[in-house]
């Protein structure tokens, strides 16, 4: 339920919309309350342990905020991690550190990046591939996560399904206030580009009690299997599993994530 928005707000002056993840990031952990990134990572690490990857380099493609390198870190991986905001390496950085996890963190476009040395997997989770909005971009990524691959290691990664972006967000309005921040999100659902649009107000209190506000705005891709086959086999890449998300079942029409596993071939 959406609470009446306080009086302090009204008079903001509307900032010119930024790229994704400009102002989120401060309170991207504040309203993803419902993602548990323990159990997130627990699936990943099972899957990279089923392959025999039980130790060694991992690439957190897309780390954002560091909740999954960090559980990683736990485990034993020697992680490295890869965003392309400033704001959310911040962010995640602060976190590792007061968590005695000193990891390299680089930011990169996950479309261009490159690593010193290769690894024996590269995680991407949260829908880090539907930012990617067009098969060239896909292929980009693809082929750049390829050259970070050892021989035999594993790419997992995971999208948001065409039914979450076109049937449960689709051309809908969703809000939540909180003491320390608020968000106004617009989505709308372009069929004939399978691209997902949100629009993203927030407003976030500043130490003097007042609010700042910031626009963003995110796109998304609703990716087909098939063509991220296509795309994976282009560069070198074997599928070798799509389940739906924290199982090991295939997707349901209705699934809302669905998890990949491929391979350096």
């Amino acid at each position: 339920m959406i609470k009446p928005i306080p009086d302090t707000w009204r008079a903001l002056p509307r900032m010119a919309a930024q790229a994704s993840y400009t102002f989120l990031p401060e309170v991207y952990d504040l309203f993803s309350e419902d993602m548990d990134p323990i159990a997130w990572a627990d699936d990943l690490i099972s899957r990279l342990r089923e392959a025999g990857i039980s130790r060694g380099r991992v690439l957190d493609l897309g780390c954002g905020t560091g909740r999954i390198s960090l559980q990683l870190a736990r485990a034993g991986y020697d992680v490295v991690g890869i965003d392309r905001s400033e704001e959310m390496l911040r962010v995640a950085q602060e976190r590792l550190w007061r968590e005695g996890h000193r990891l390299p963190l680089s930011r990169q476009d996950m479309r261009s990046f490159s690593l010193h040395k290769s690894v024996d997997a590269v995680i991407c989770a949260c829908d880090g591939v539907n930012y990617l909005t067009d098969l060239a971009m896909v292929d980009s990524c693809f082929a750049q996560v390829a050259r970070a691959l050892r021989p035999g290691g594993l790419f997992l990664f995971d999208i948001s399904s065409r039914y979450k972006l076109e049937k449960r967000l689709g051309n809908d309005f969703f809000g939540e206030v909180r003491d320390e921040a608020a968000y106004l999100w617009q989505s709308s659902f372009d069929e004939a580009r399978r691209l997902a649009r949100m629009d993203l107000t927030l407003f976030i209190r500043g130490q003097d009690g007042r609010y700042d506000r910031g626009d963003e705005v995110h796109l998304q891709r609703a990716h087909e299997v098939e063509e991220l086959r296509a795309c994976l086999a282009g560069c070198g890449l074997g599928l070798l599993a799509v389940q739906e998300a924290f199982t090991r079942k295939a997707p349901r029409p209705d699934a809302l994530r669905i998890q990949f596993t491929a391979v350096r071939q």
